[in-house]
C-alpha cells in the first residue's frame, strides 16, 4: 500500500473521496489530508463540466498552449522526445497541447483511473486525433519509473506530497500546474488569471545521459492498460 507522502496522482473525482478509506487515521484526520483530496474532487468535477462544452475545451487548450510553448522554451526540442504526462485521461488537454508543439514526440499517459484512460481514448478518436504515438498507463505515478523520460507534466489534481515535486530530484525535468499564486520552480509562466493557474517548470538537478541508446524503458511504461477499442 502506498503512503500518502508518495508521488500519487489521479484526476477521478470519487477515487479521491474513496481513497480516505485506505489512508491511516491519523492522516486522515489532519486539515492538509482533508484538503488535499477535497481540492482533487472538485478538480474532478470540473474537468467533467469542461467534457460538455466545447467553447471551454478550446479555451483550455488554448490557456494551456501559450504557457507551455513559453516553458518549452527553456528546453531544446531535440530533447523532448518522450513525455509522460500524469493524470492525462478525462480531458486530455495536456496531450493535445503537446501534439501541437512536439509533434514528434512519444506521449506516456499515466492515470490511475482505467475509466478516465478510456474517456481520454473515445475524446481523441471522436475528434479524429492519431493516437499511435500515444501510450496509455493506468496507474499511480511514480517518479522512480519515469527517470527514462525527458519530460513529465503533474496536474494540479496531483494526491500527494506536492513541495518534494520542488525538491530537485534526479530524473527528468518537471512541468507542475500549480495555483496561480504559487510562483516556484526556475521558470514559470501563467496558464489564465480568470483559472487561477499557472504552470511550474523544475530543472534537473543531475545531468542526464545524453546518449538515448543506453536508455531503457522503466518498467510502468511496459504495462500498458487494456484496450477496450
Amino acid at each position: 500500500m502506498q503512503g500518502f507522502d508518495e508521488s500519487v496522482s489521479t484526476e477521478d473525482p470519487h477515487w479521491a473521496l474513496r481513497s480516505v478509506t485506505h489512508l491511516p487515521v491519523r492522516l486522515v484526520l489532519t486539515g492538509f489530508t482533508a484538503l488535499v483530496l477535497v481540492q482533487s474532487y472538485v478538480l474532478g468535477r470540473l474537468e467533467q463540466f469542461a467534457l460538455r462544452s466545447t467553447r471551454l475545451q478550446a479555451f483550455l487548450v488554448r490557456c494551456h498552449e501559450r504557457a507551455f510553448r513559453r516553458l518549452l522554451q527553456s528546453i531544446p526540442p531535440d530533447e523532448v522526445r518522450q513525455v509522460g504526462v500524469v493524470g492525462g485521461g478525462l480531458f486530455p488537454r495536456t496531450v493535445l497541447v503537446l501534439q501541437k508543439i512536439v509533434p514528434d514526440c512519444r506521449l506516456v499517459v499515466i492515470d490511475a483511473s482505467s475509466e478516465n484512460i478510456e474517456r481520454a481514448r473515445r475524446y481523441l478518436r471522436v475528434h479524429g486525433i492519431p493516437t499511435s504515438a500515444i501510450e496509455f498507463v493506468a496507474s499511480r505515478y511514480d517518479h522512480r519509473q519515469c527517470l527514462d523520460l525527458d519530460l513529465v507534466v503533474i496536474p494540479l489534481a496531483f494526491v500527494g506530497n506536492r513541495s518534494s515535486l520542488y525538491g530537485g530530484r534526479p530524473g527528468p525535468p518537471l512541468i507542475v500546474h500549480d495555483w496561480l499564486w504559487h510562483t516556484r520552480g526556475d521558470t514559470g509562466a501563467v496558464i489564465s488569471y480568470w483559472l487561477l493557474k499557472r504552470i511550474n517548470l523544475i530543472l534537473p538537478k543531475e545531468t542526464k545521459d545524453a546518449d538515448p541508446s543506453k536508455r531503457t524503458l522503466p518498467p510502468l511504461l511496459q504495462a500498458t492498460a487494456p484496450r477496450s477499442d
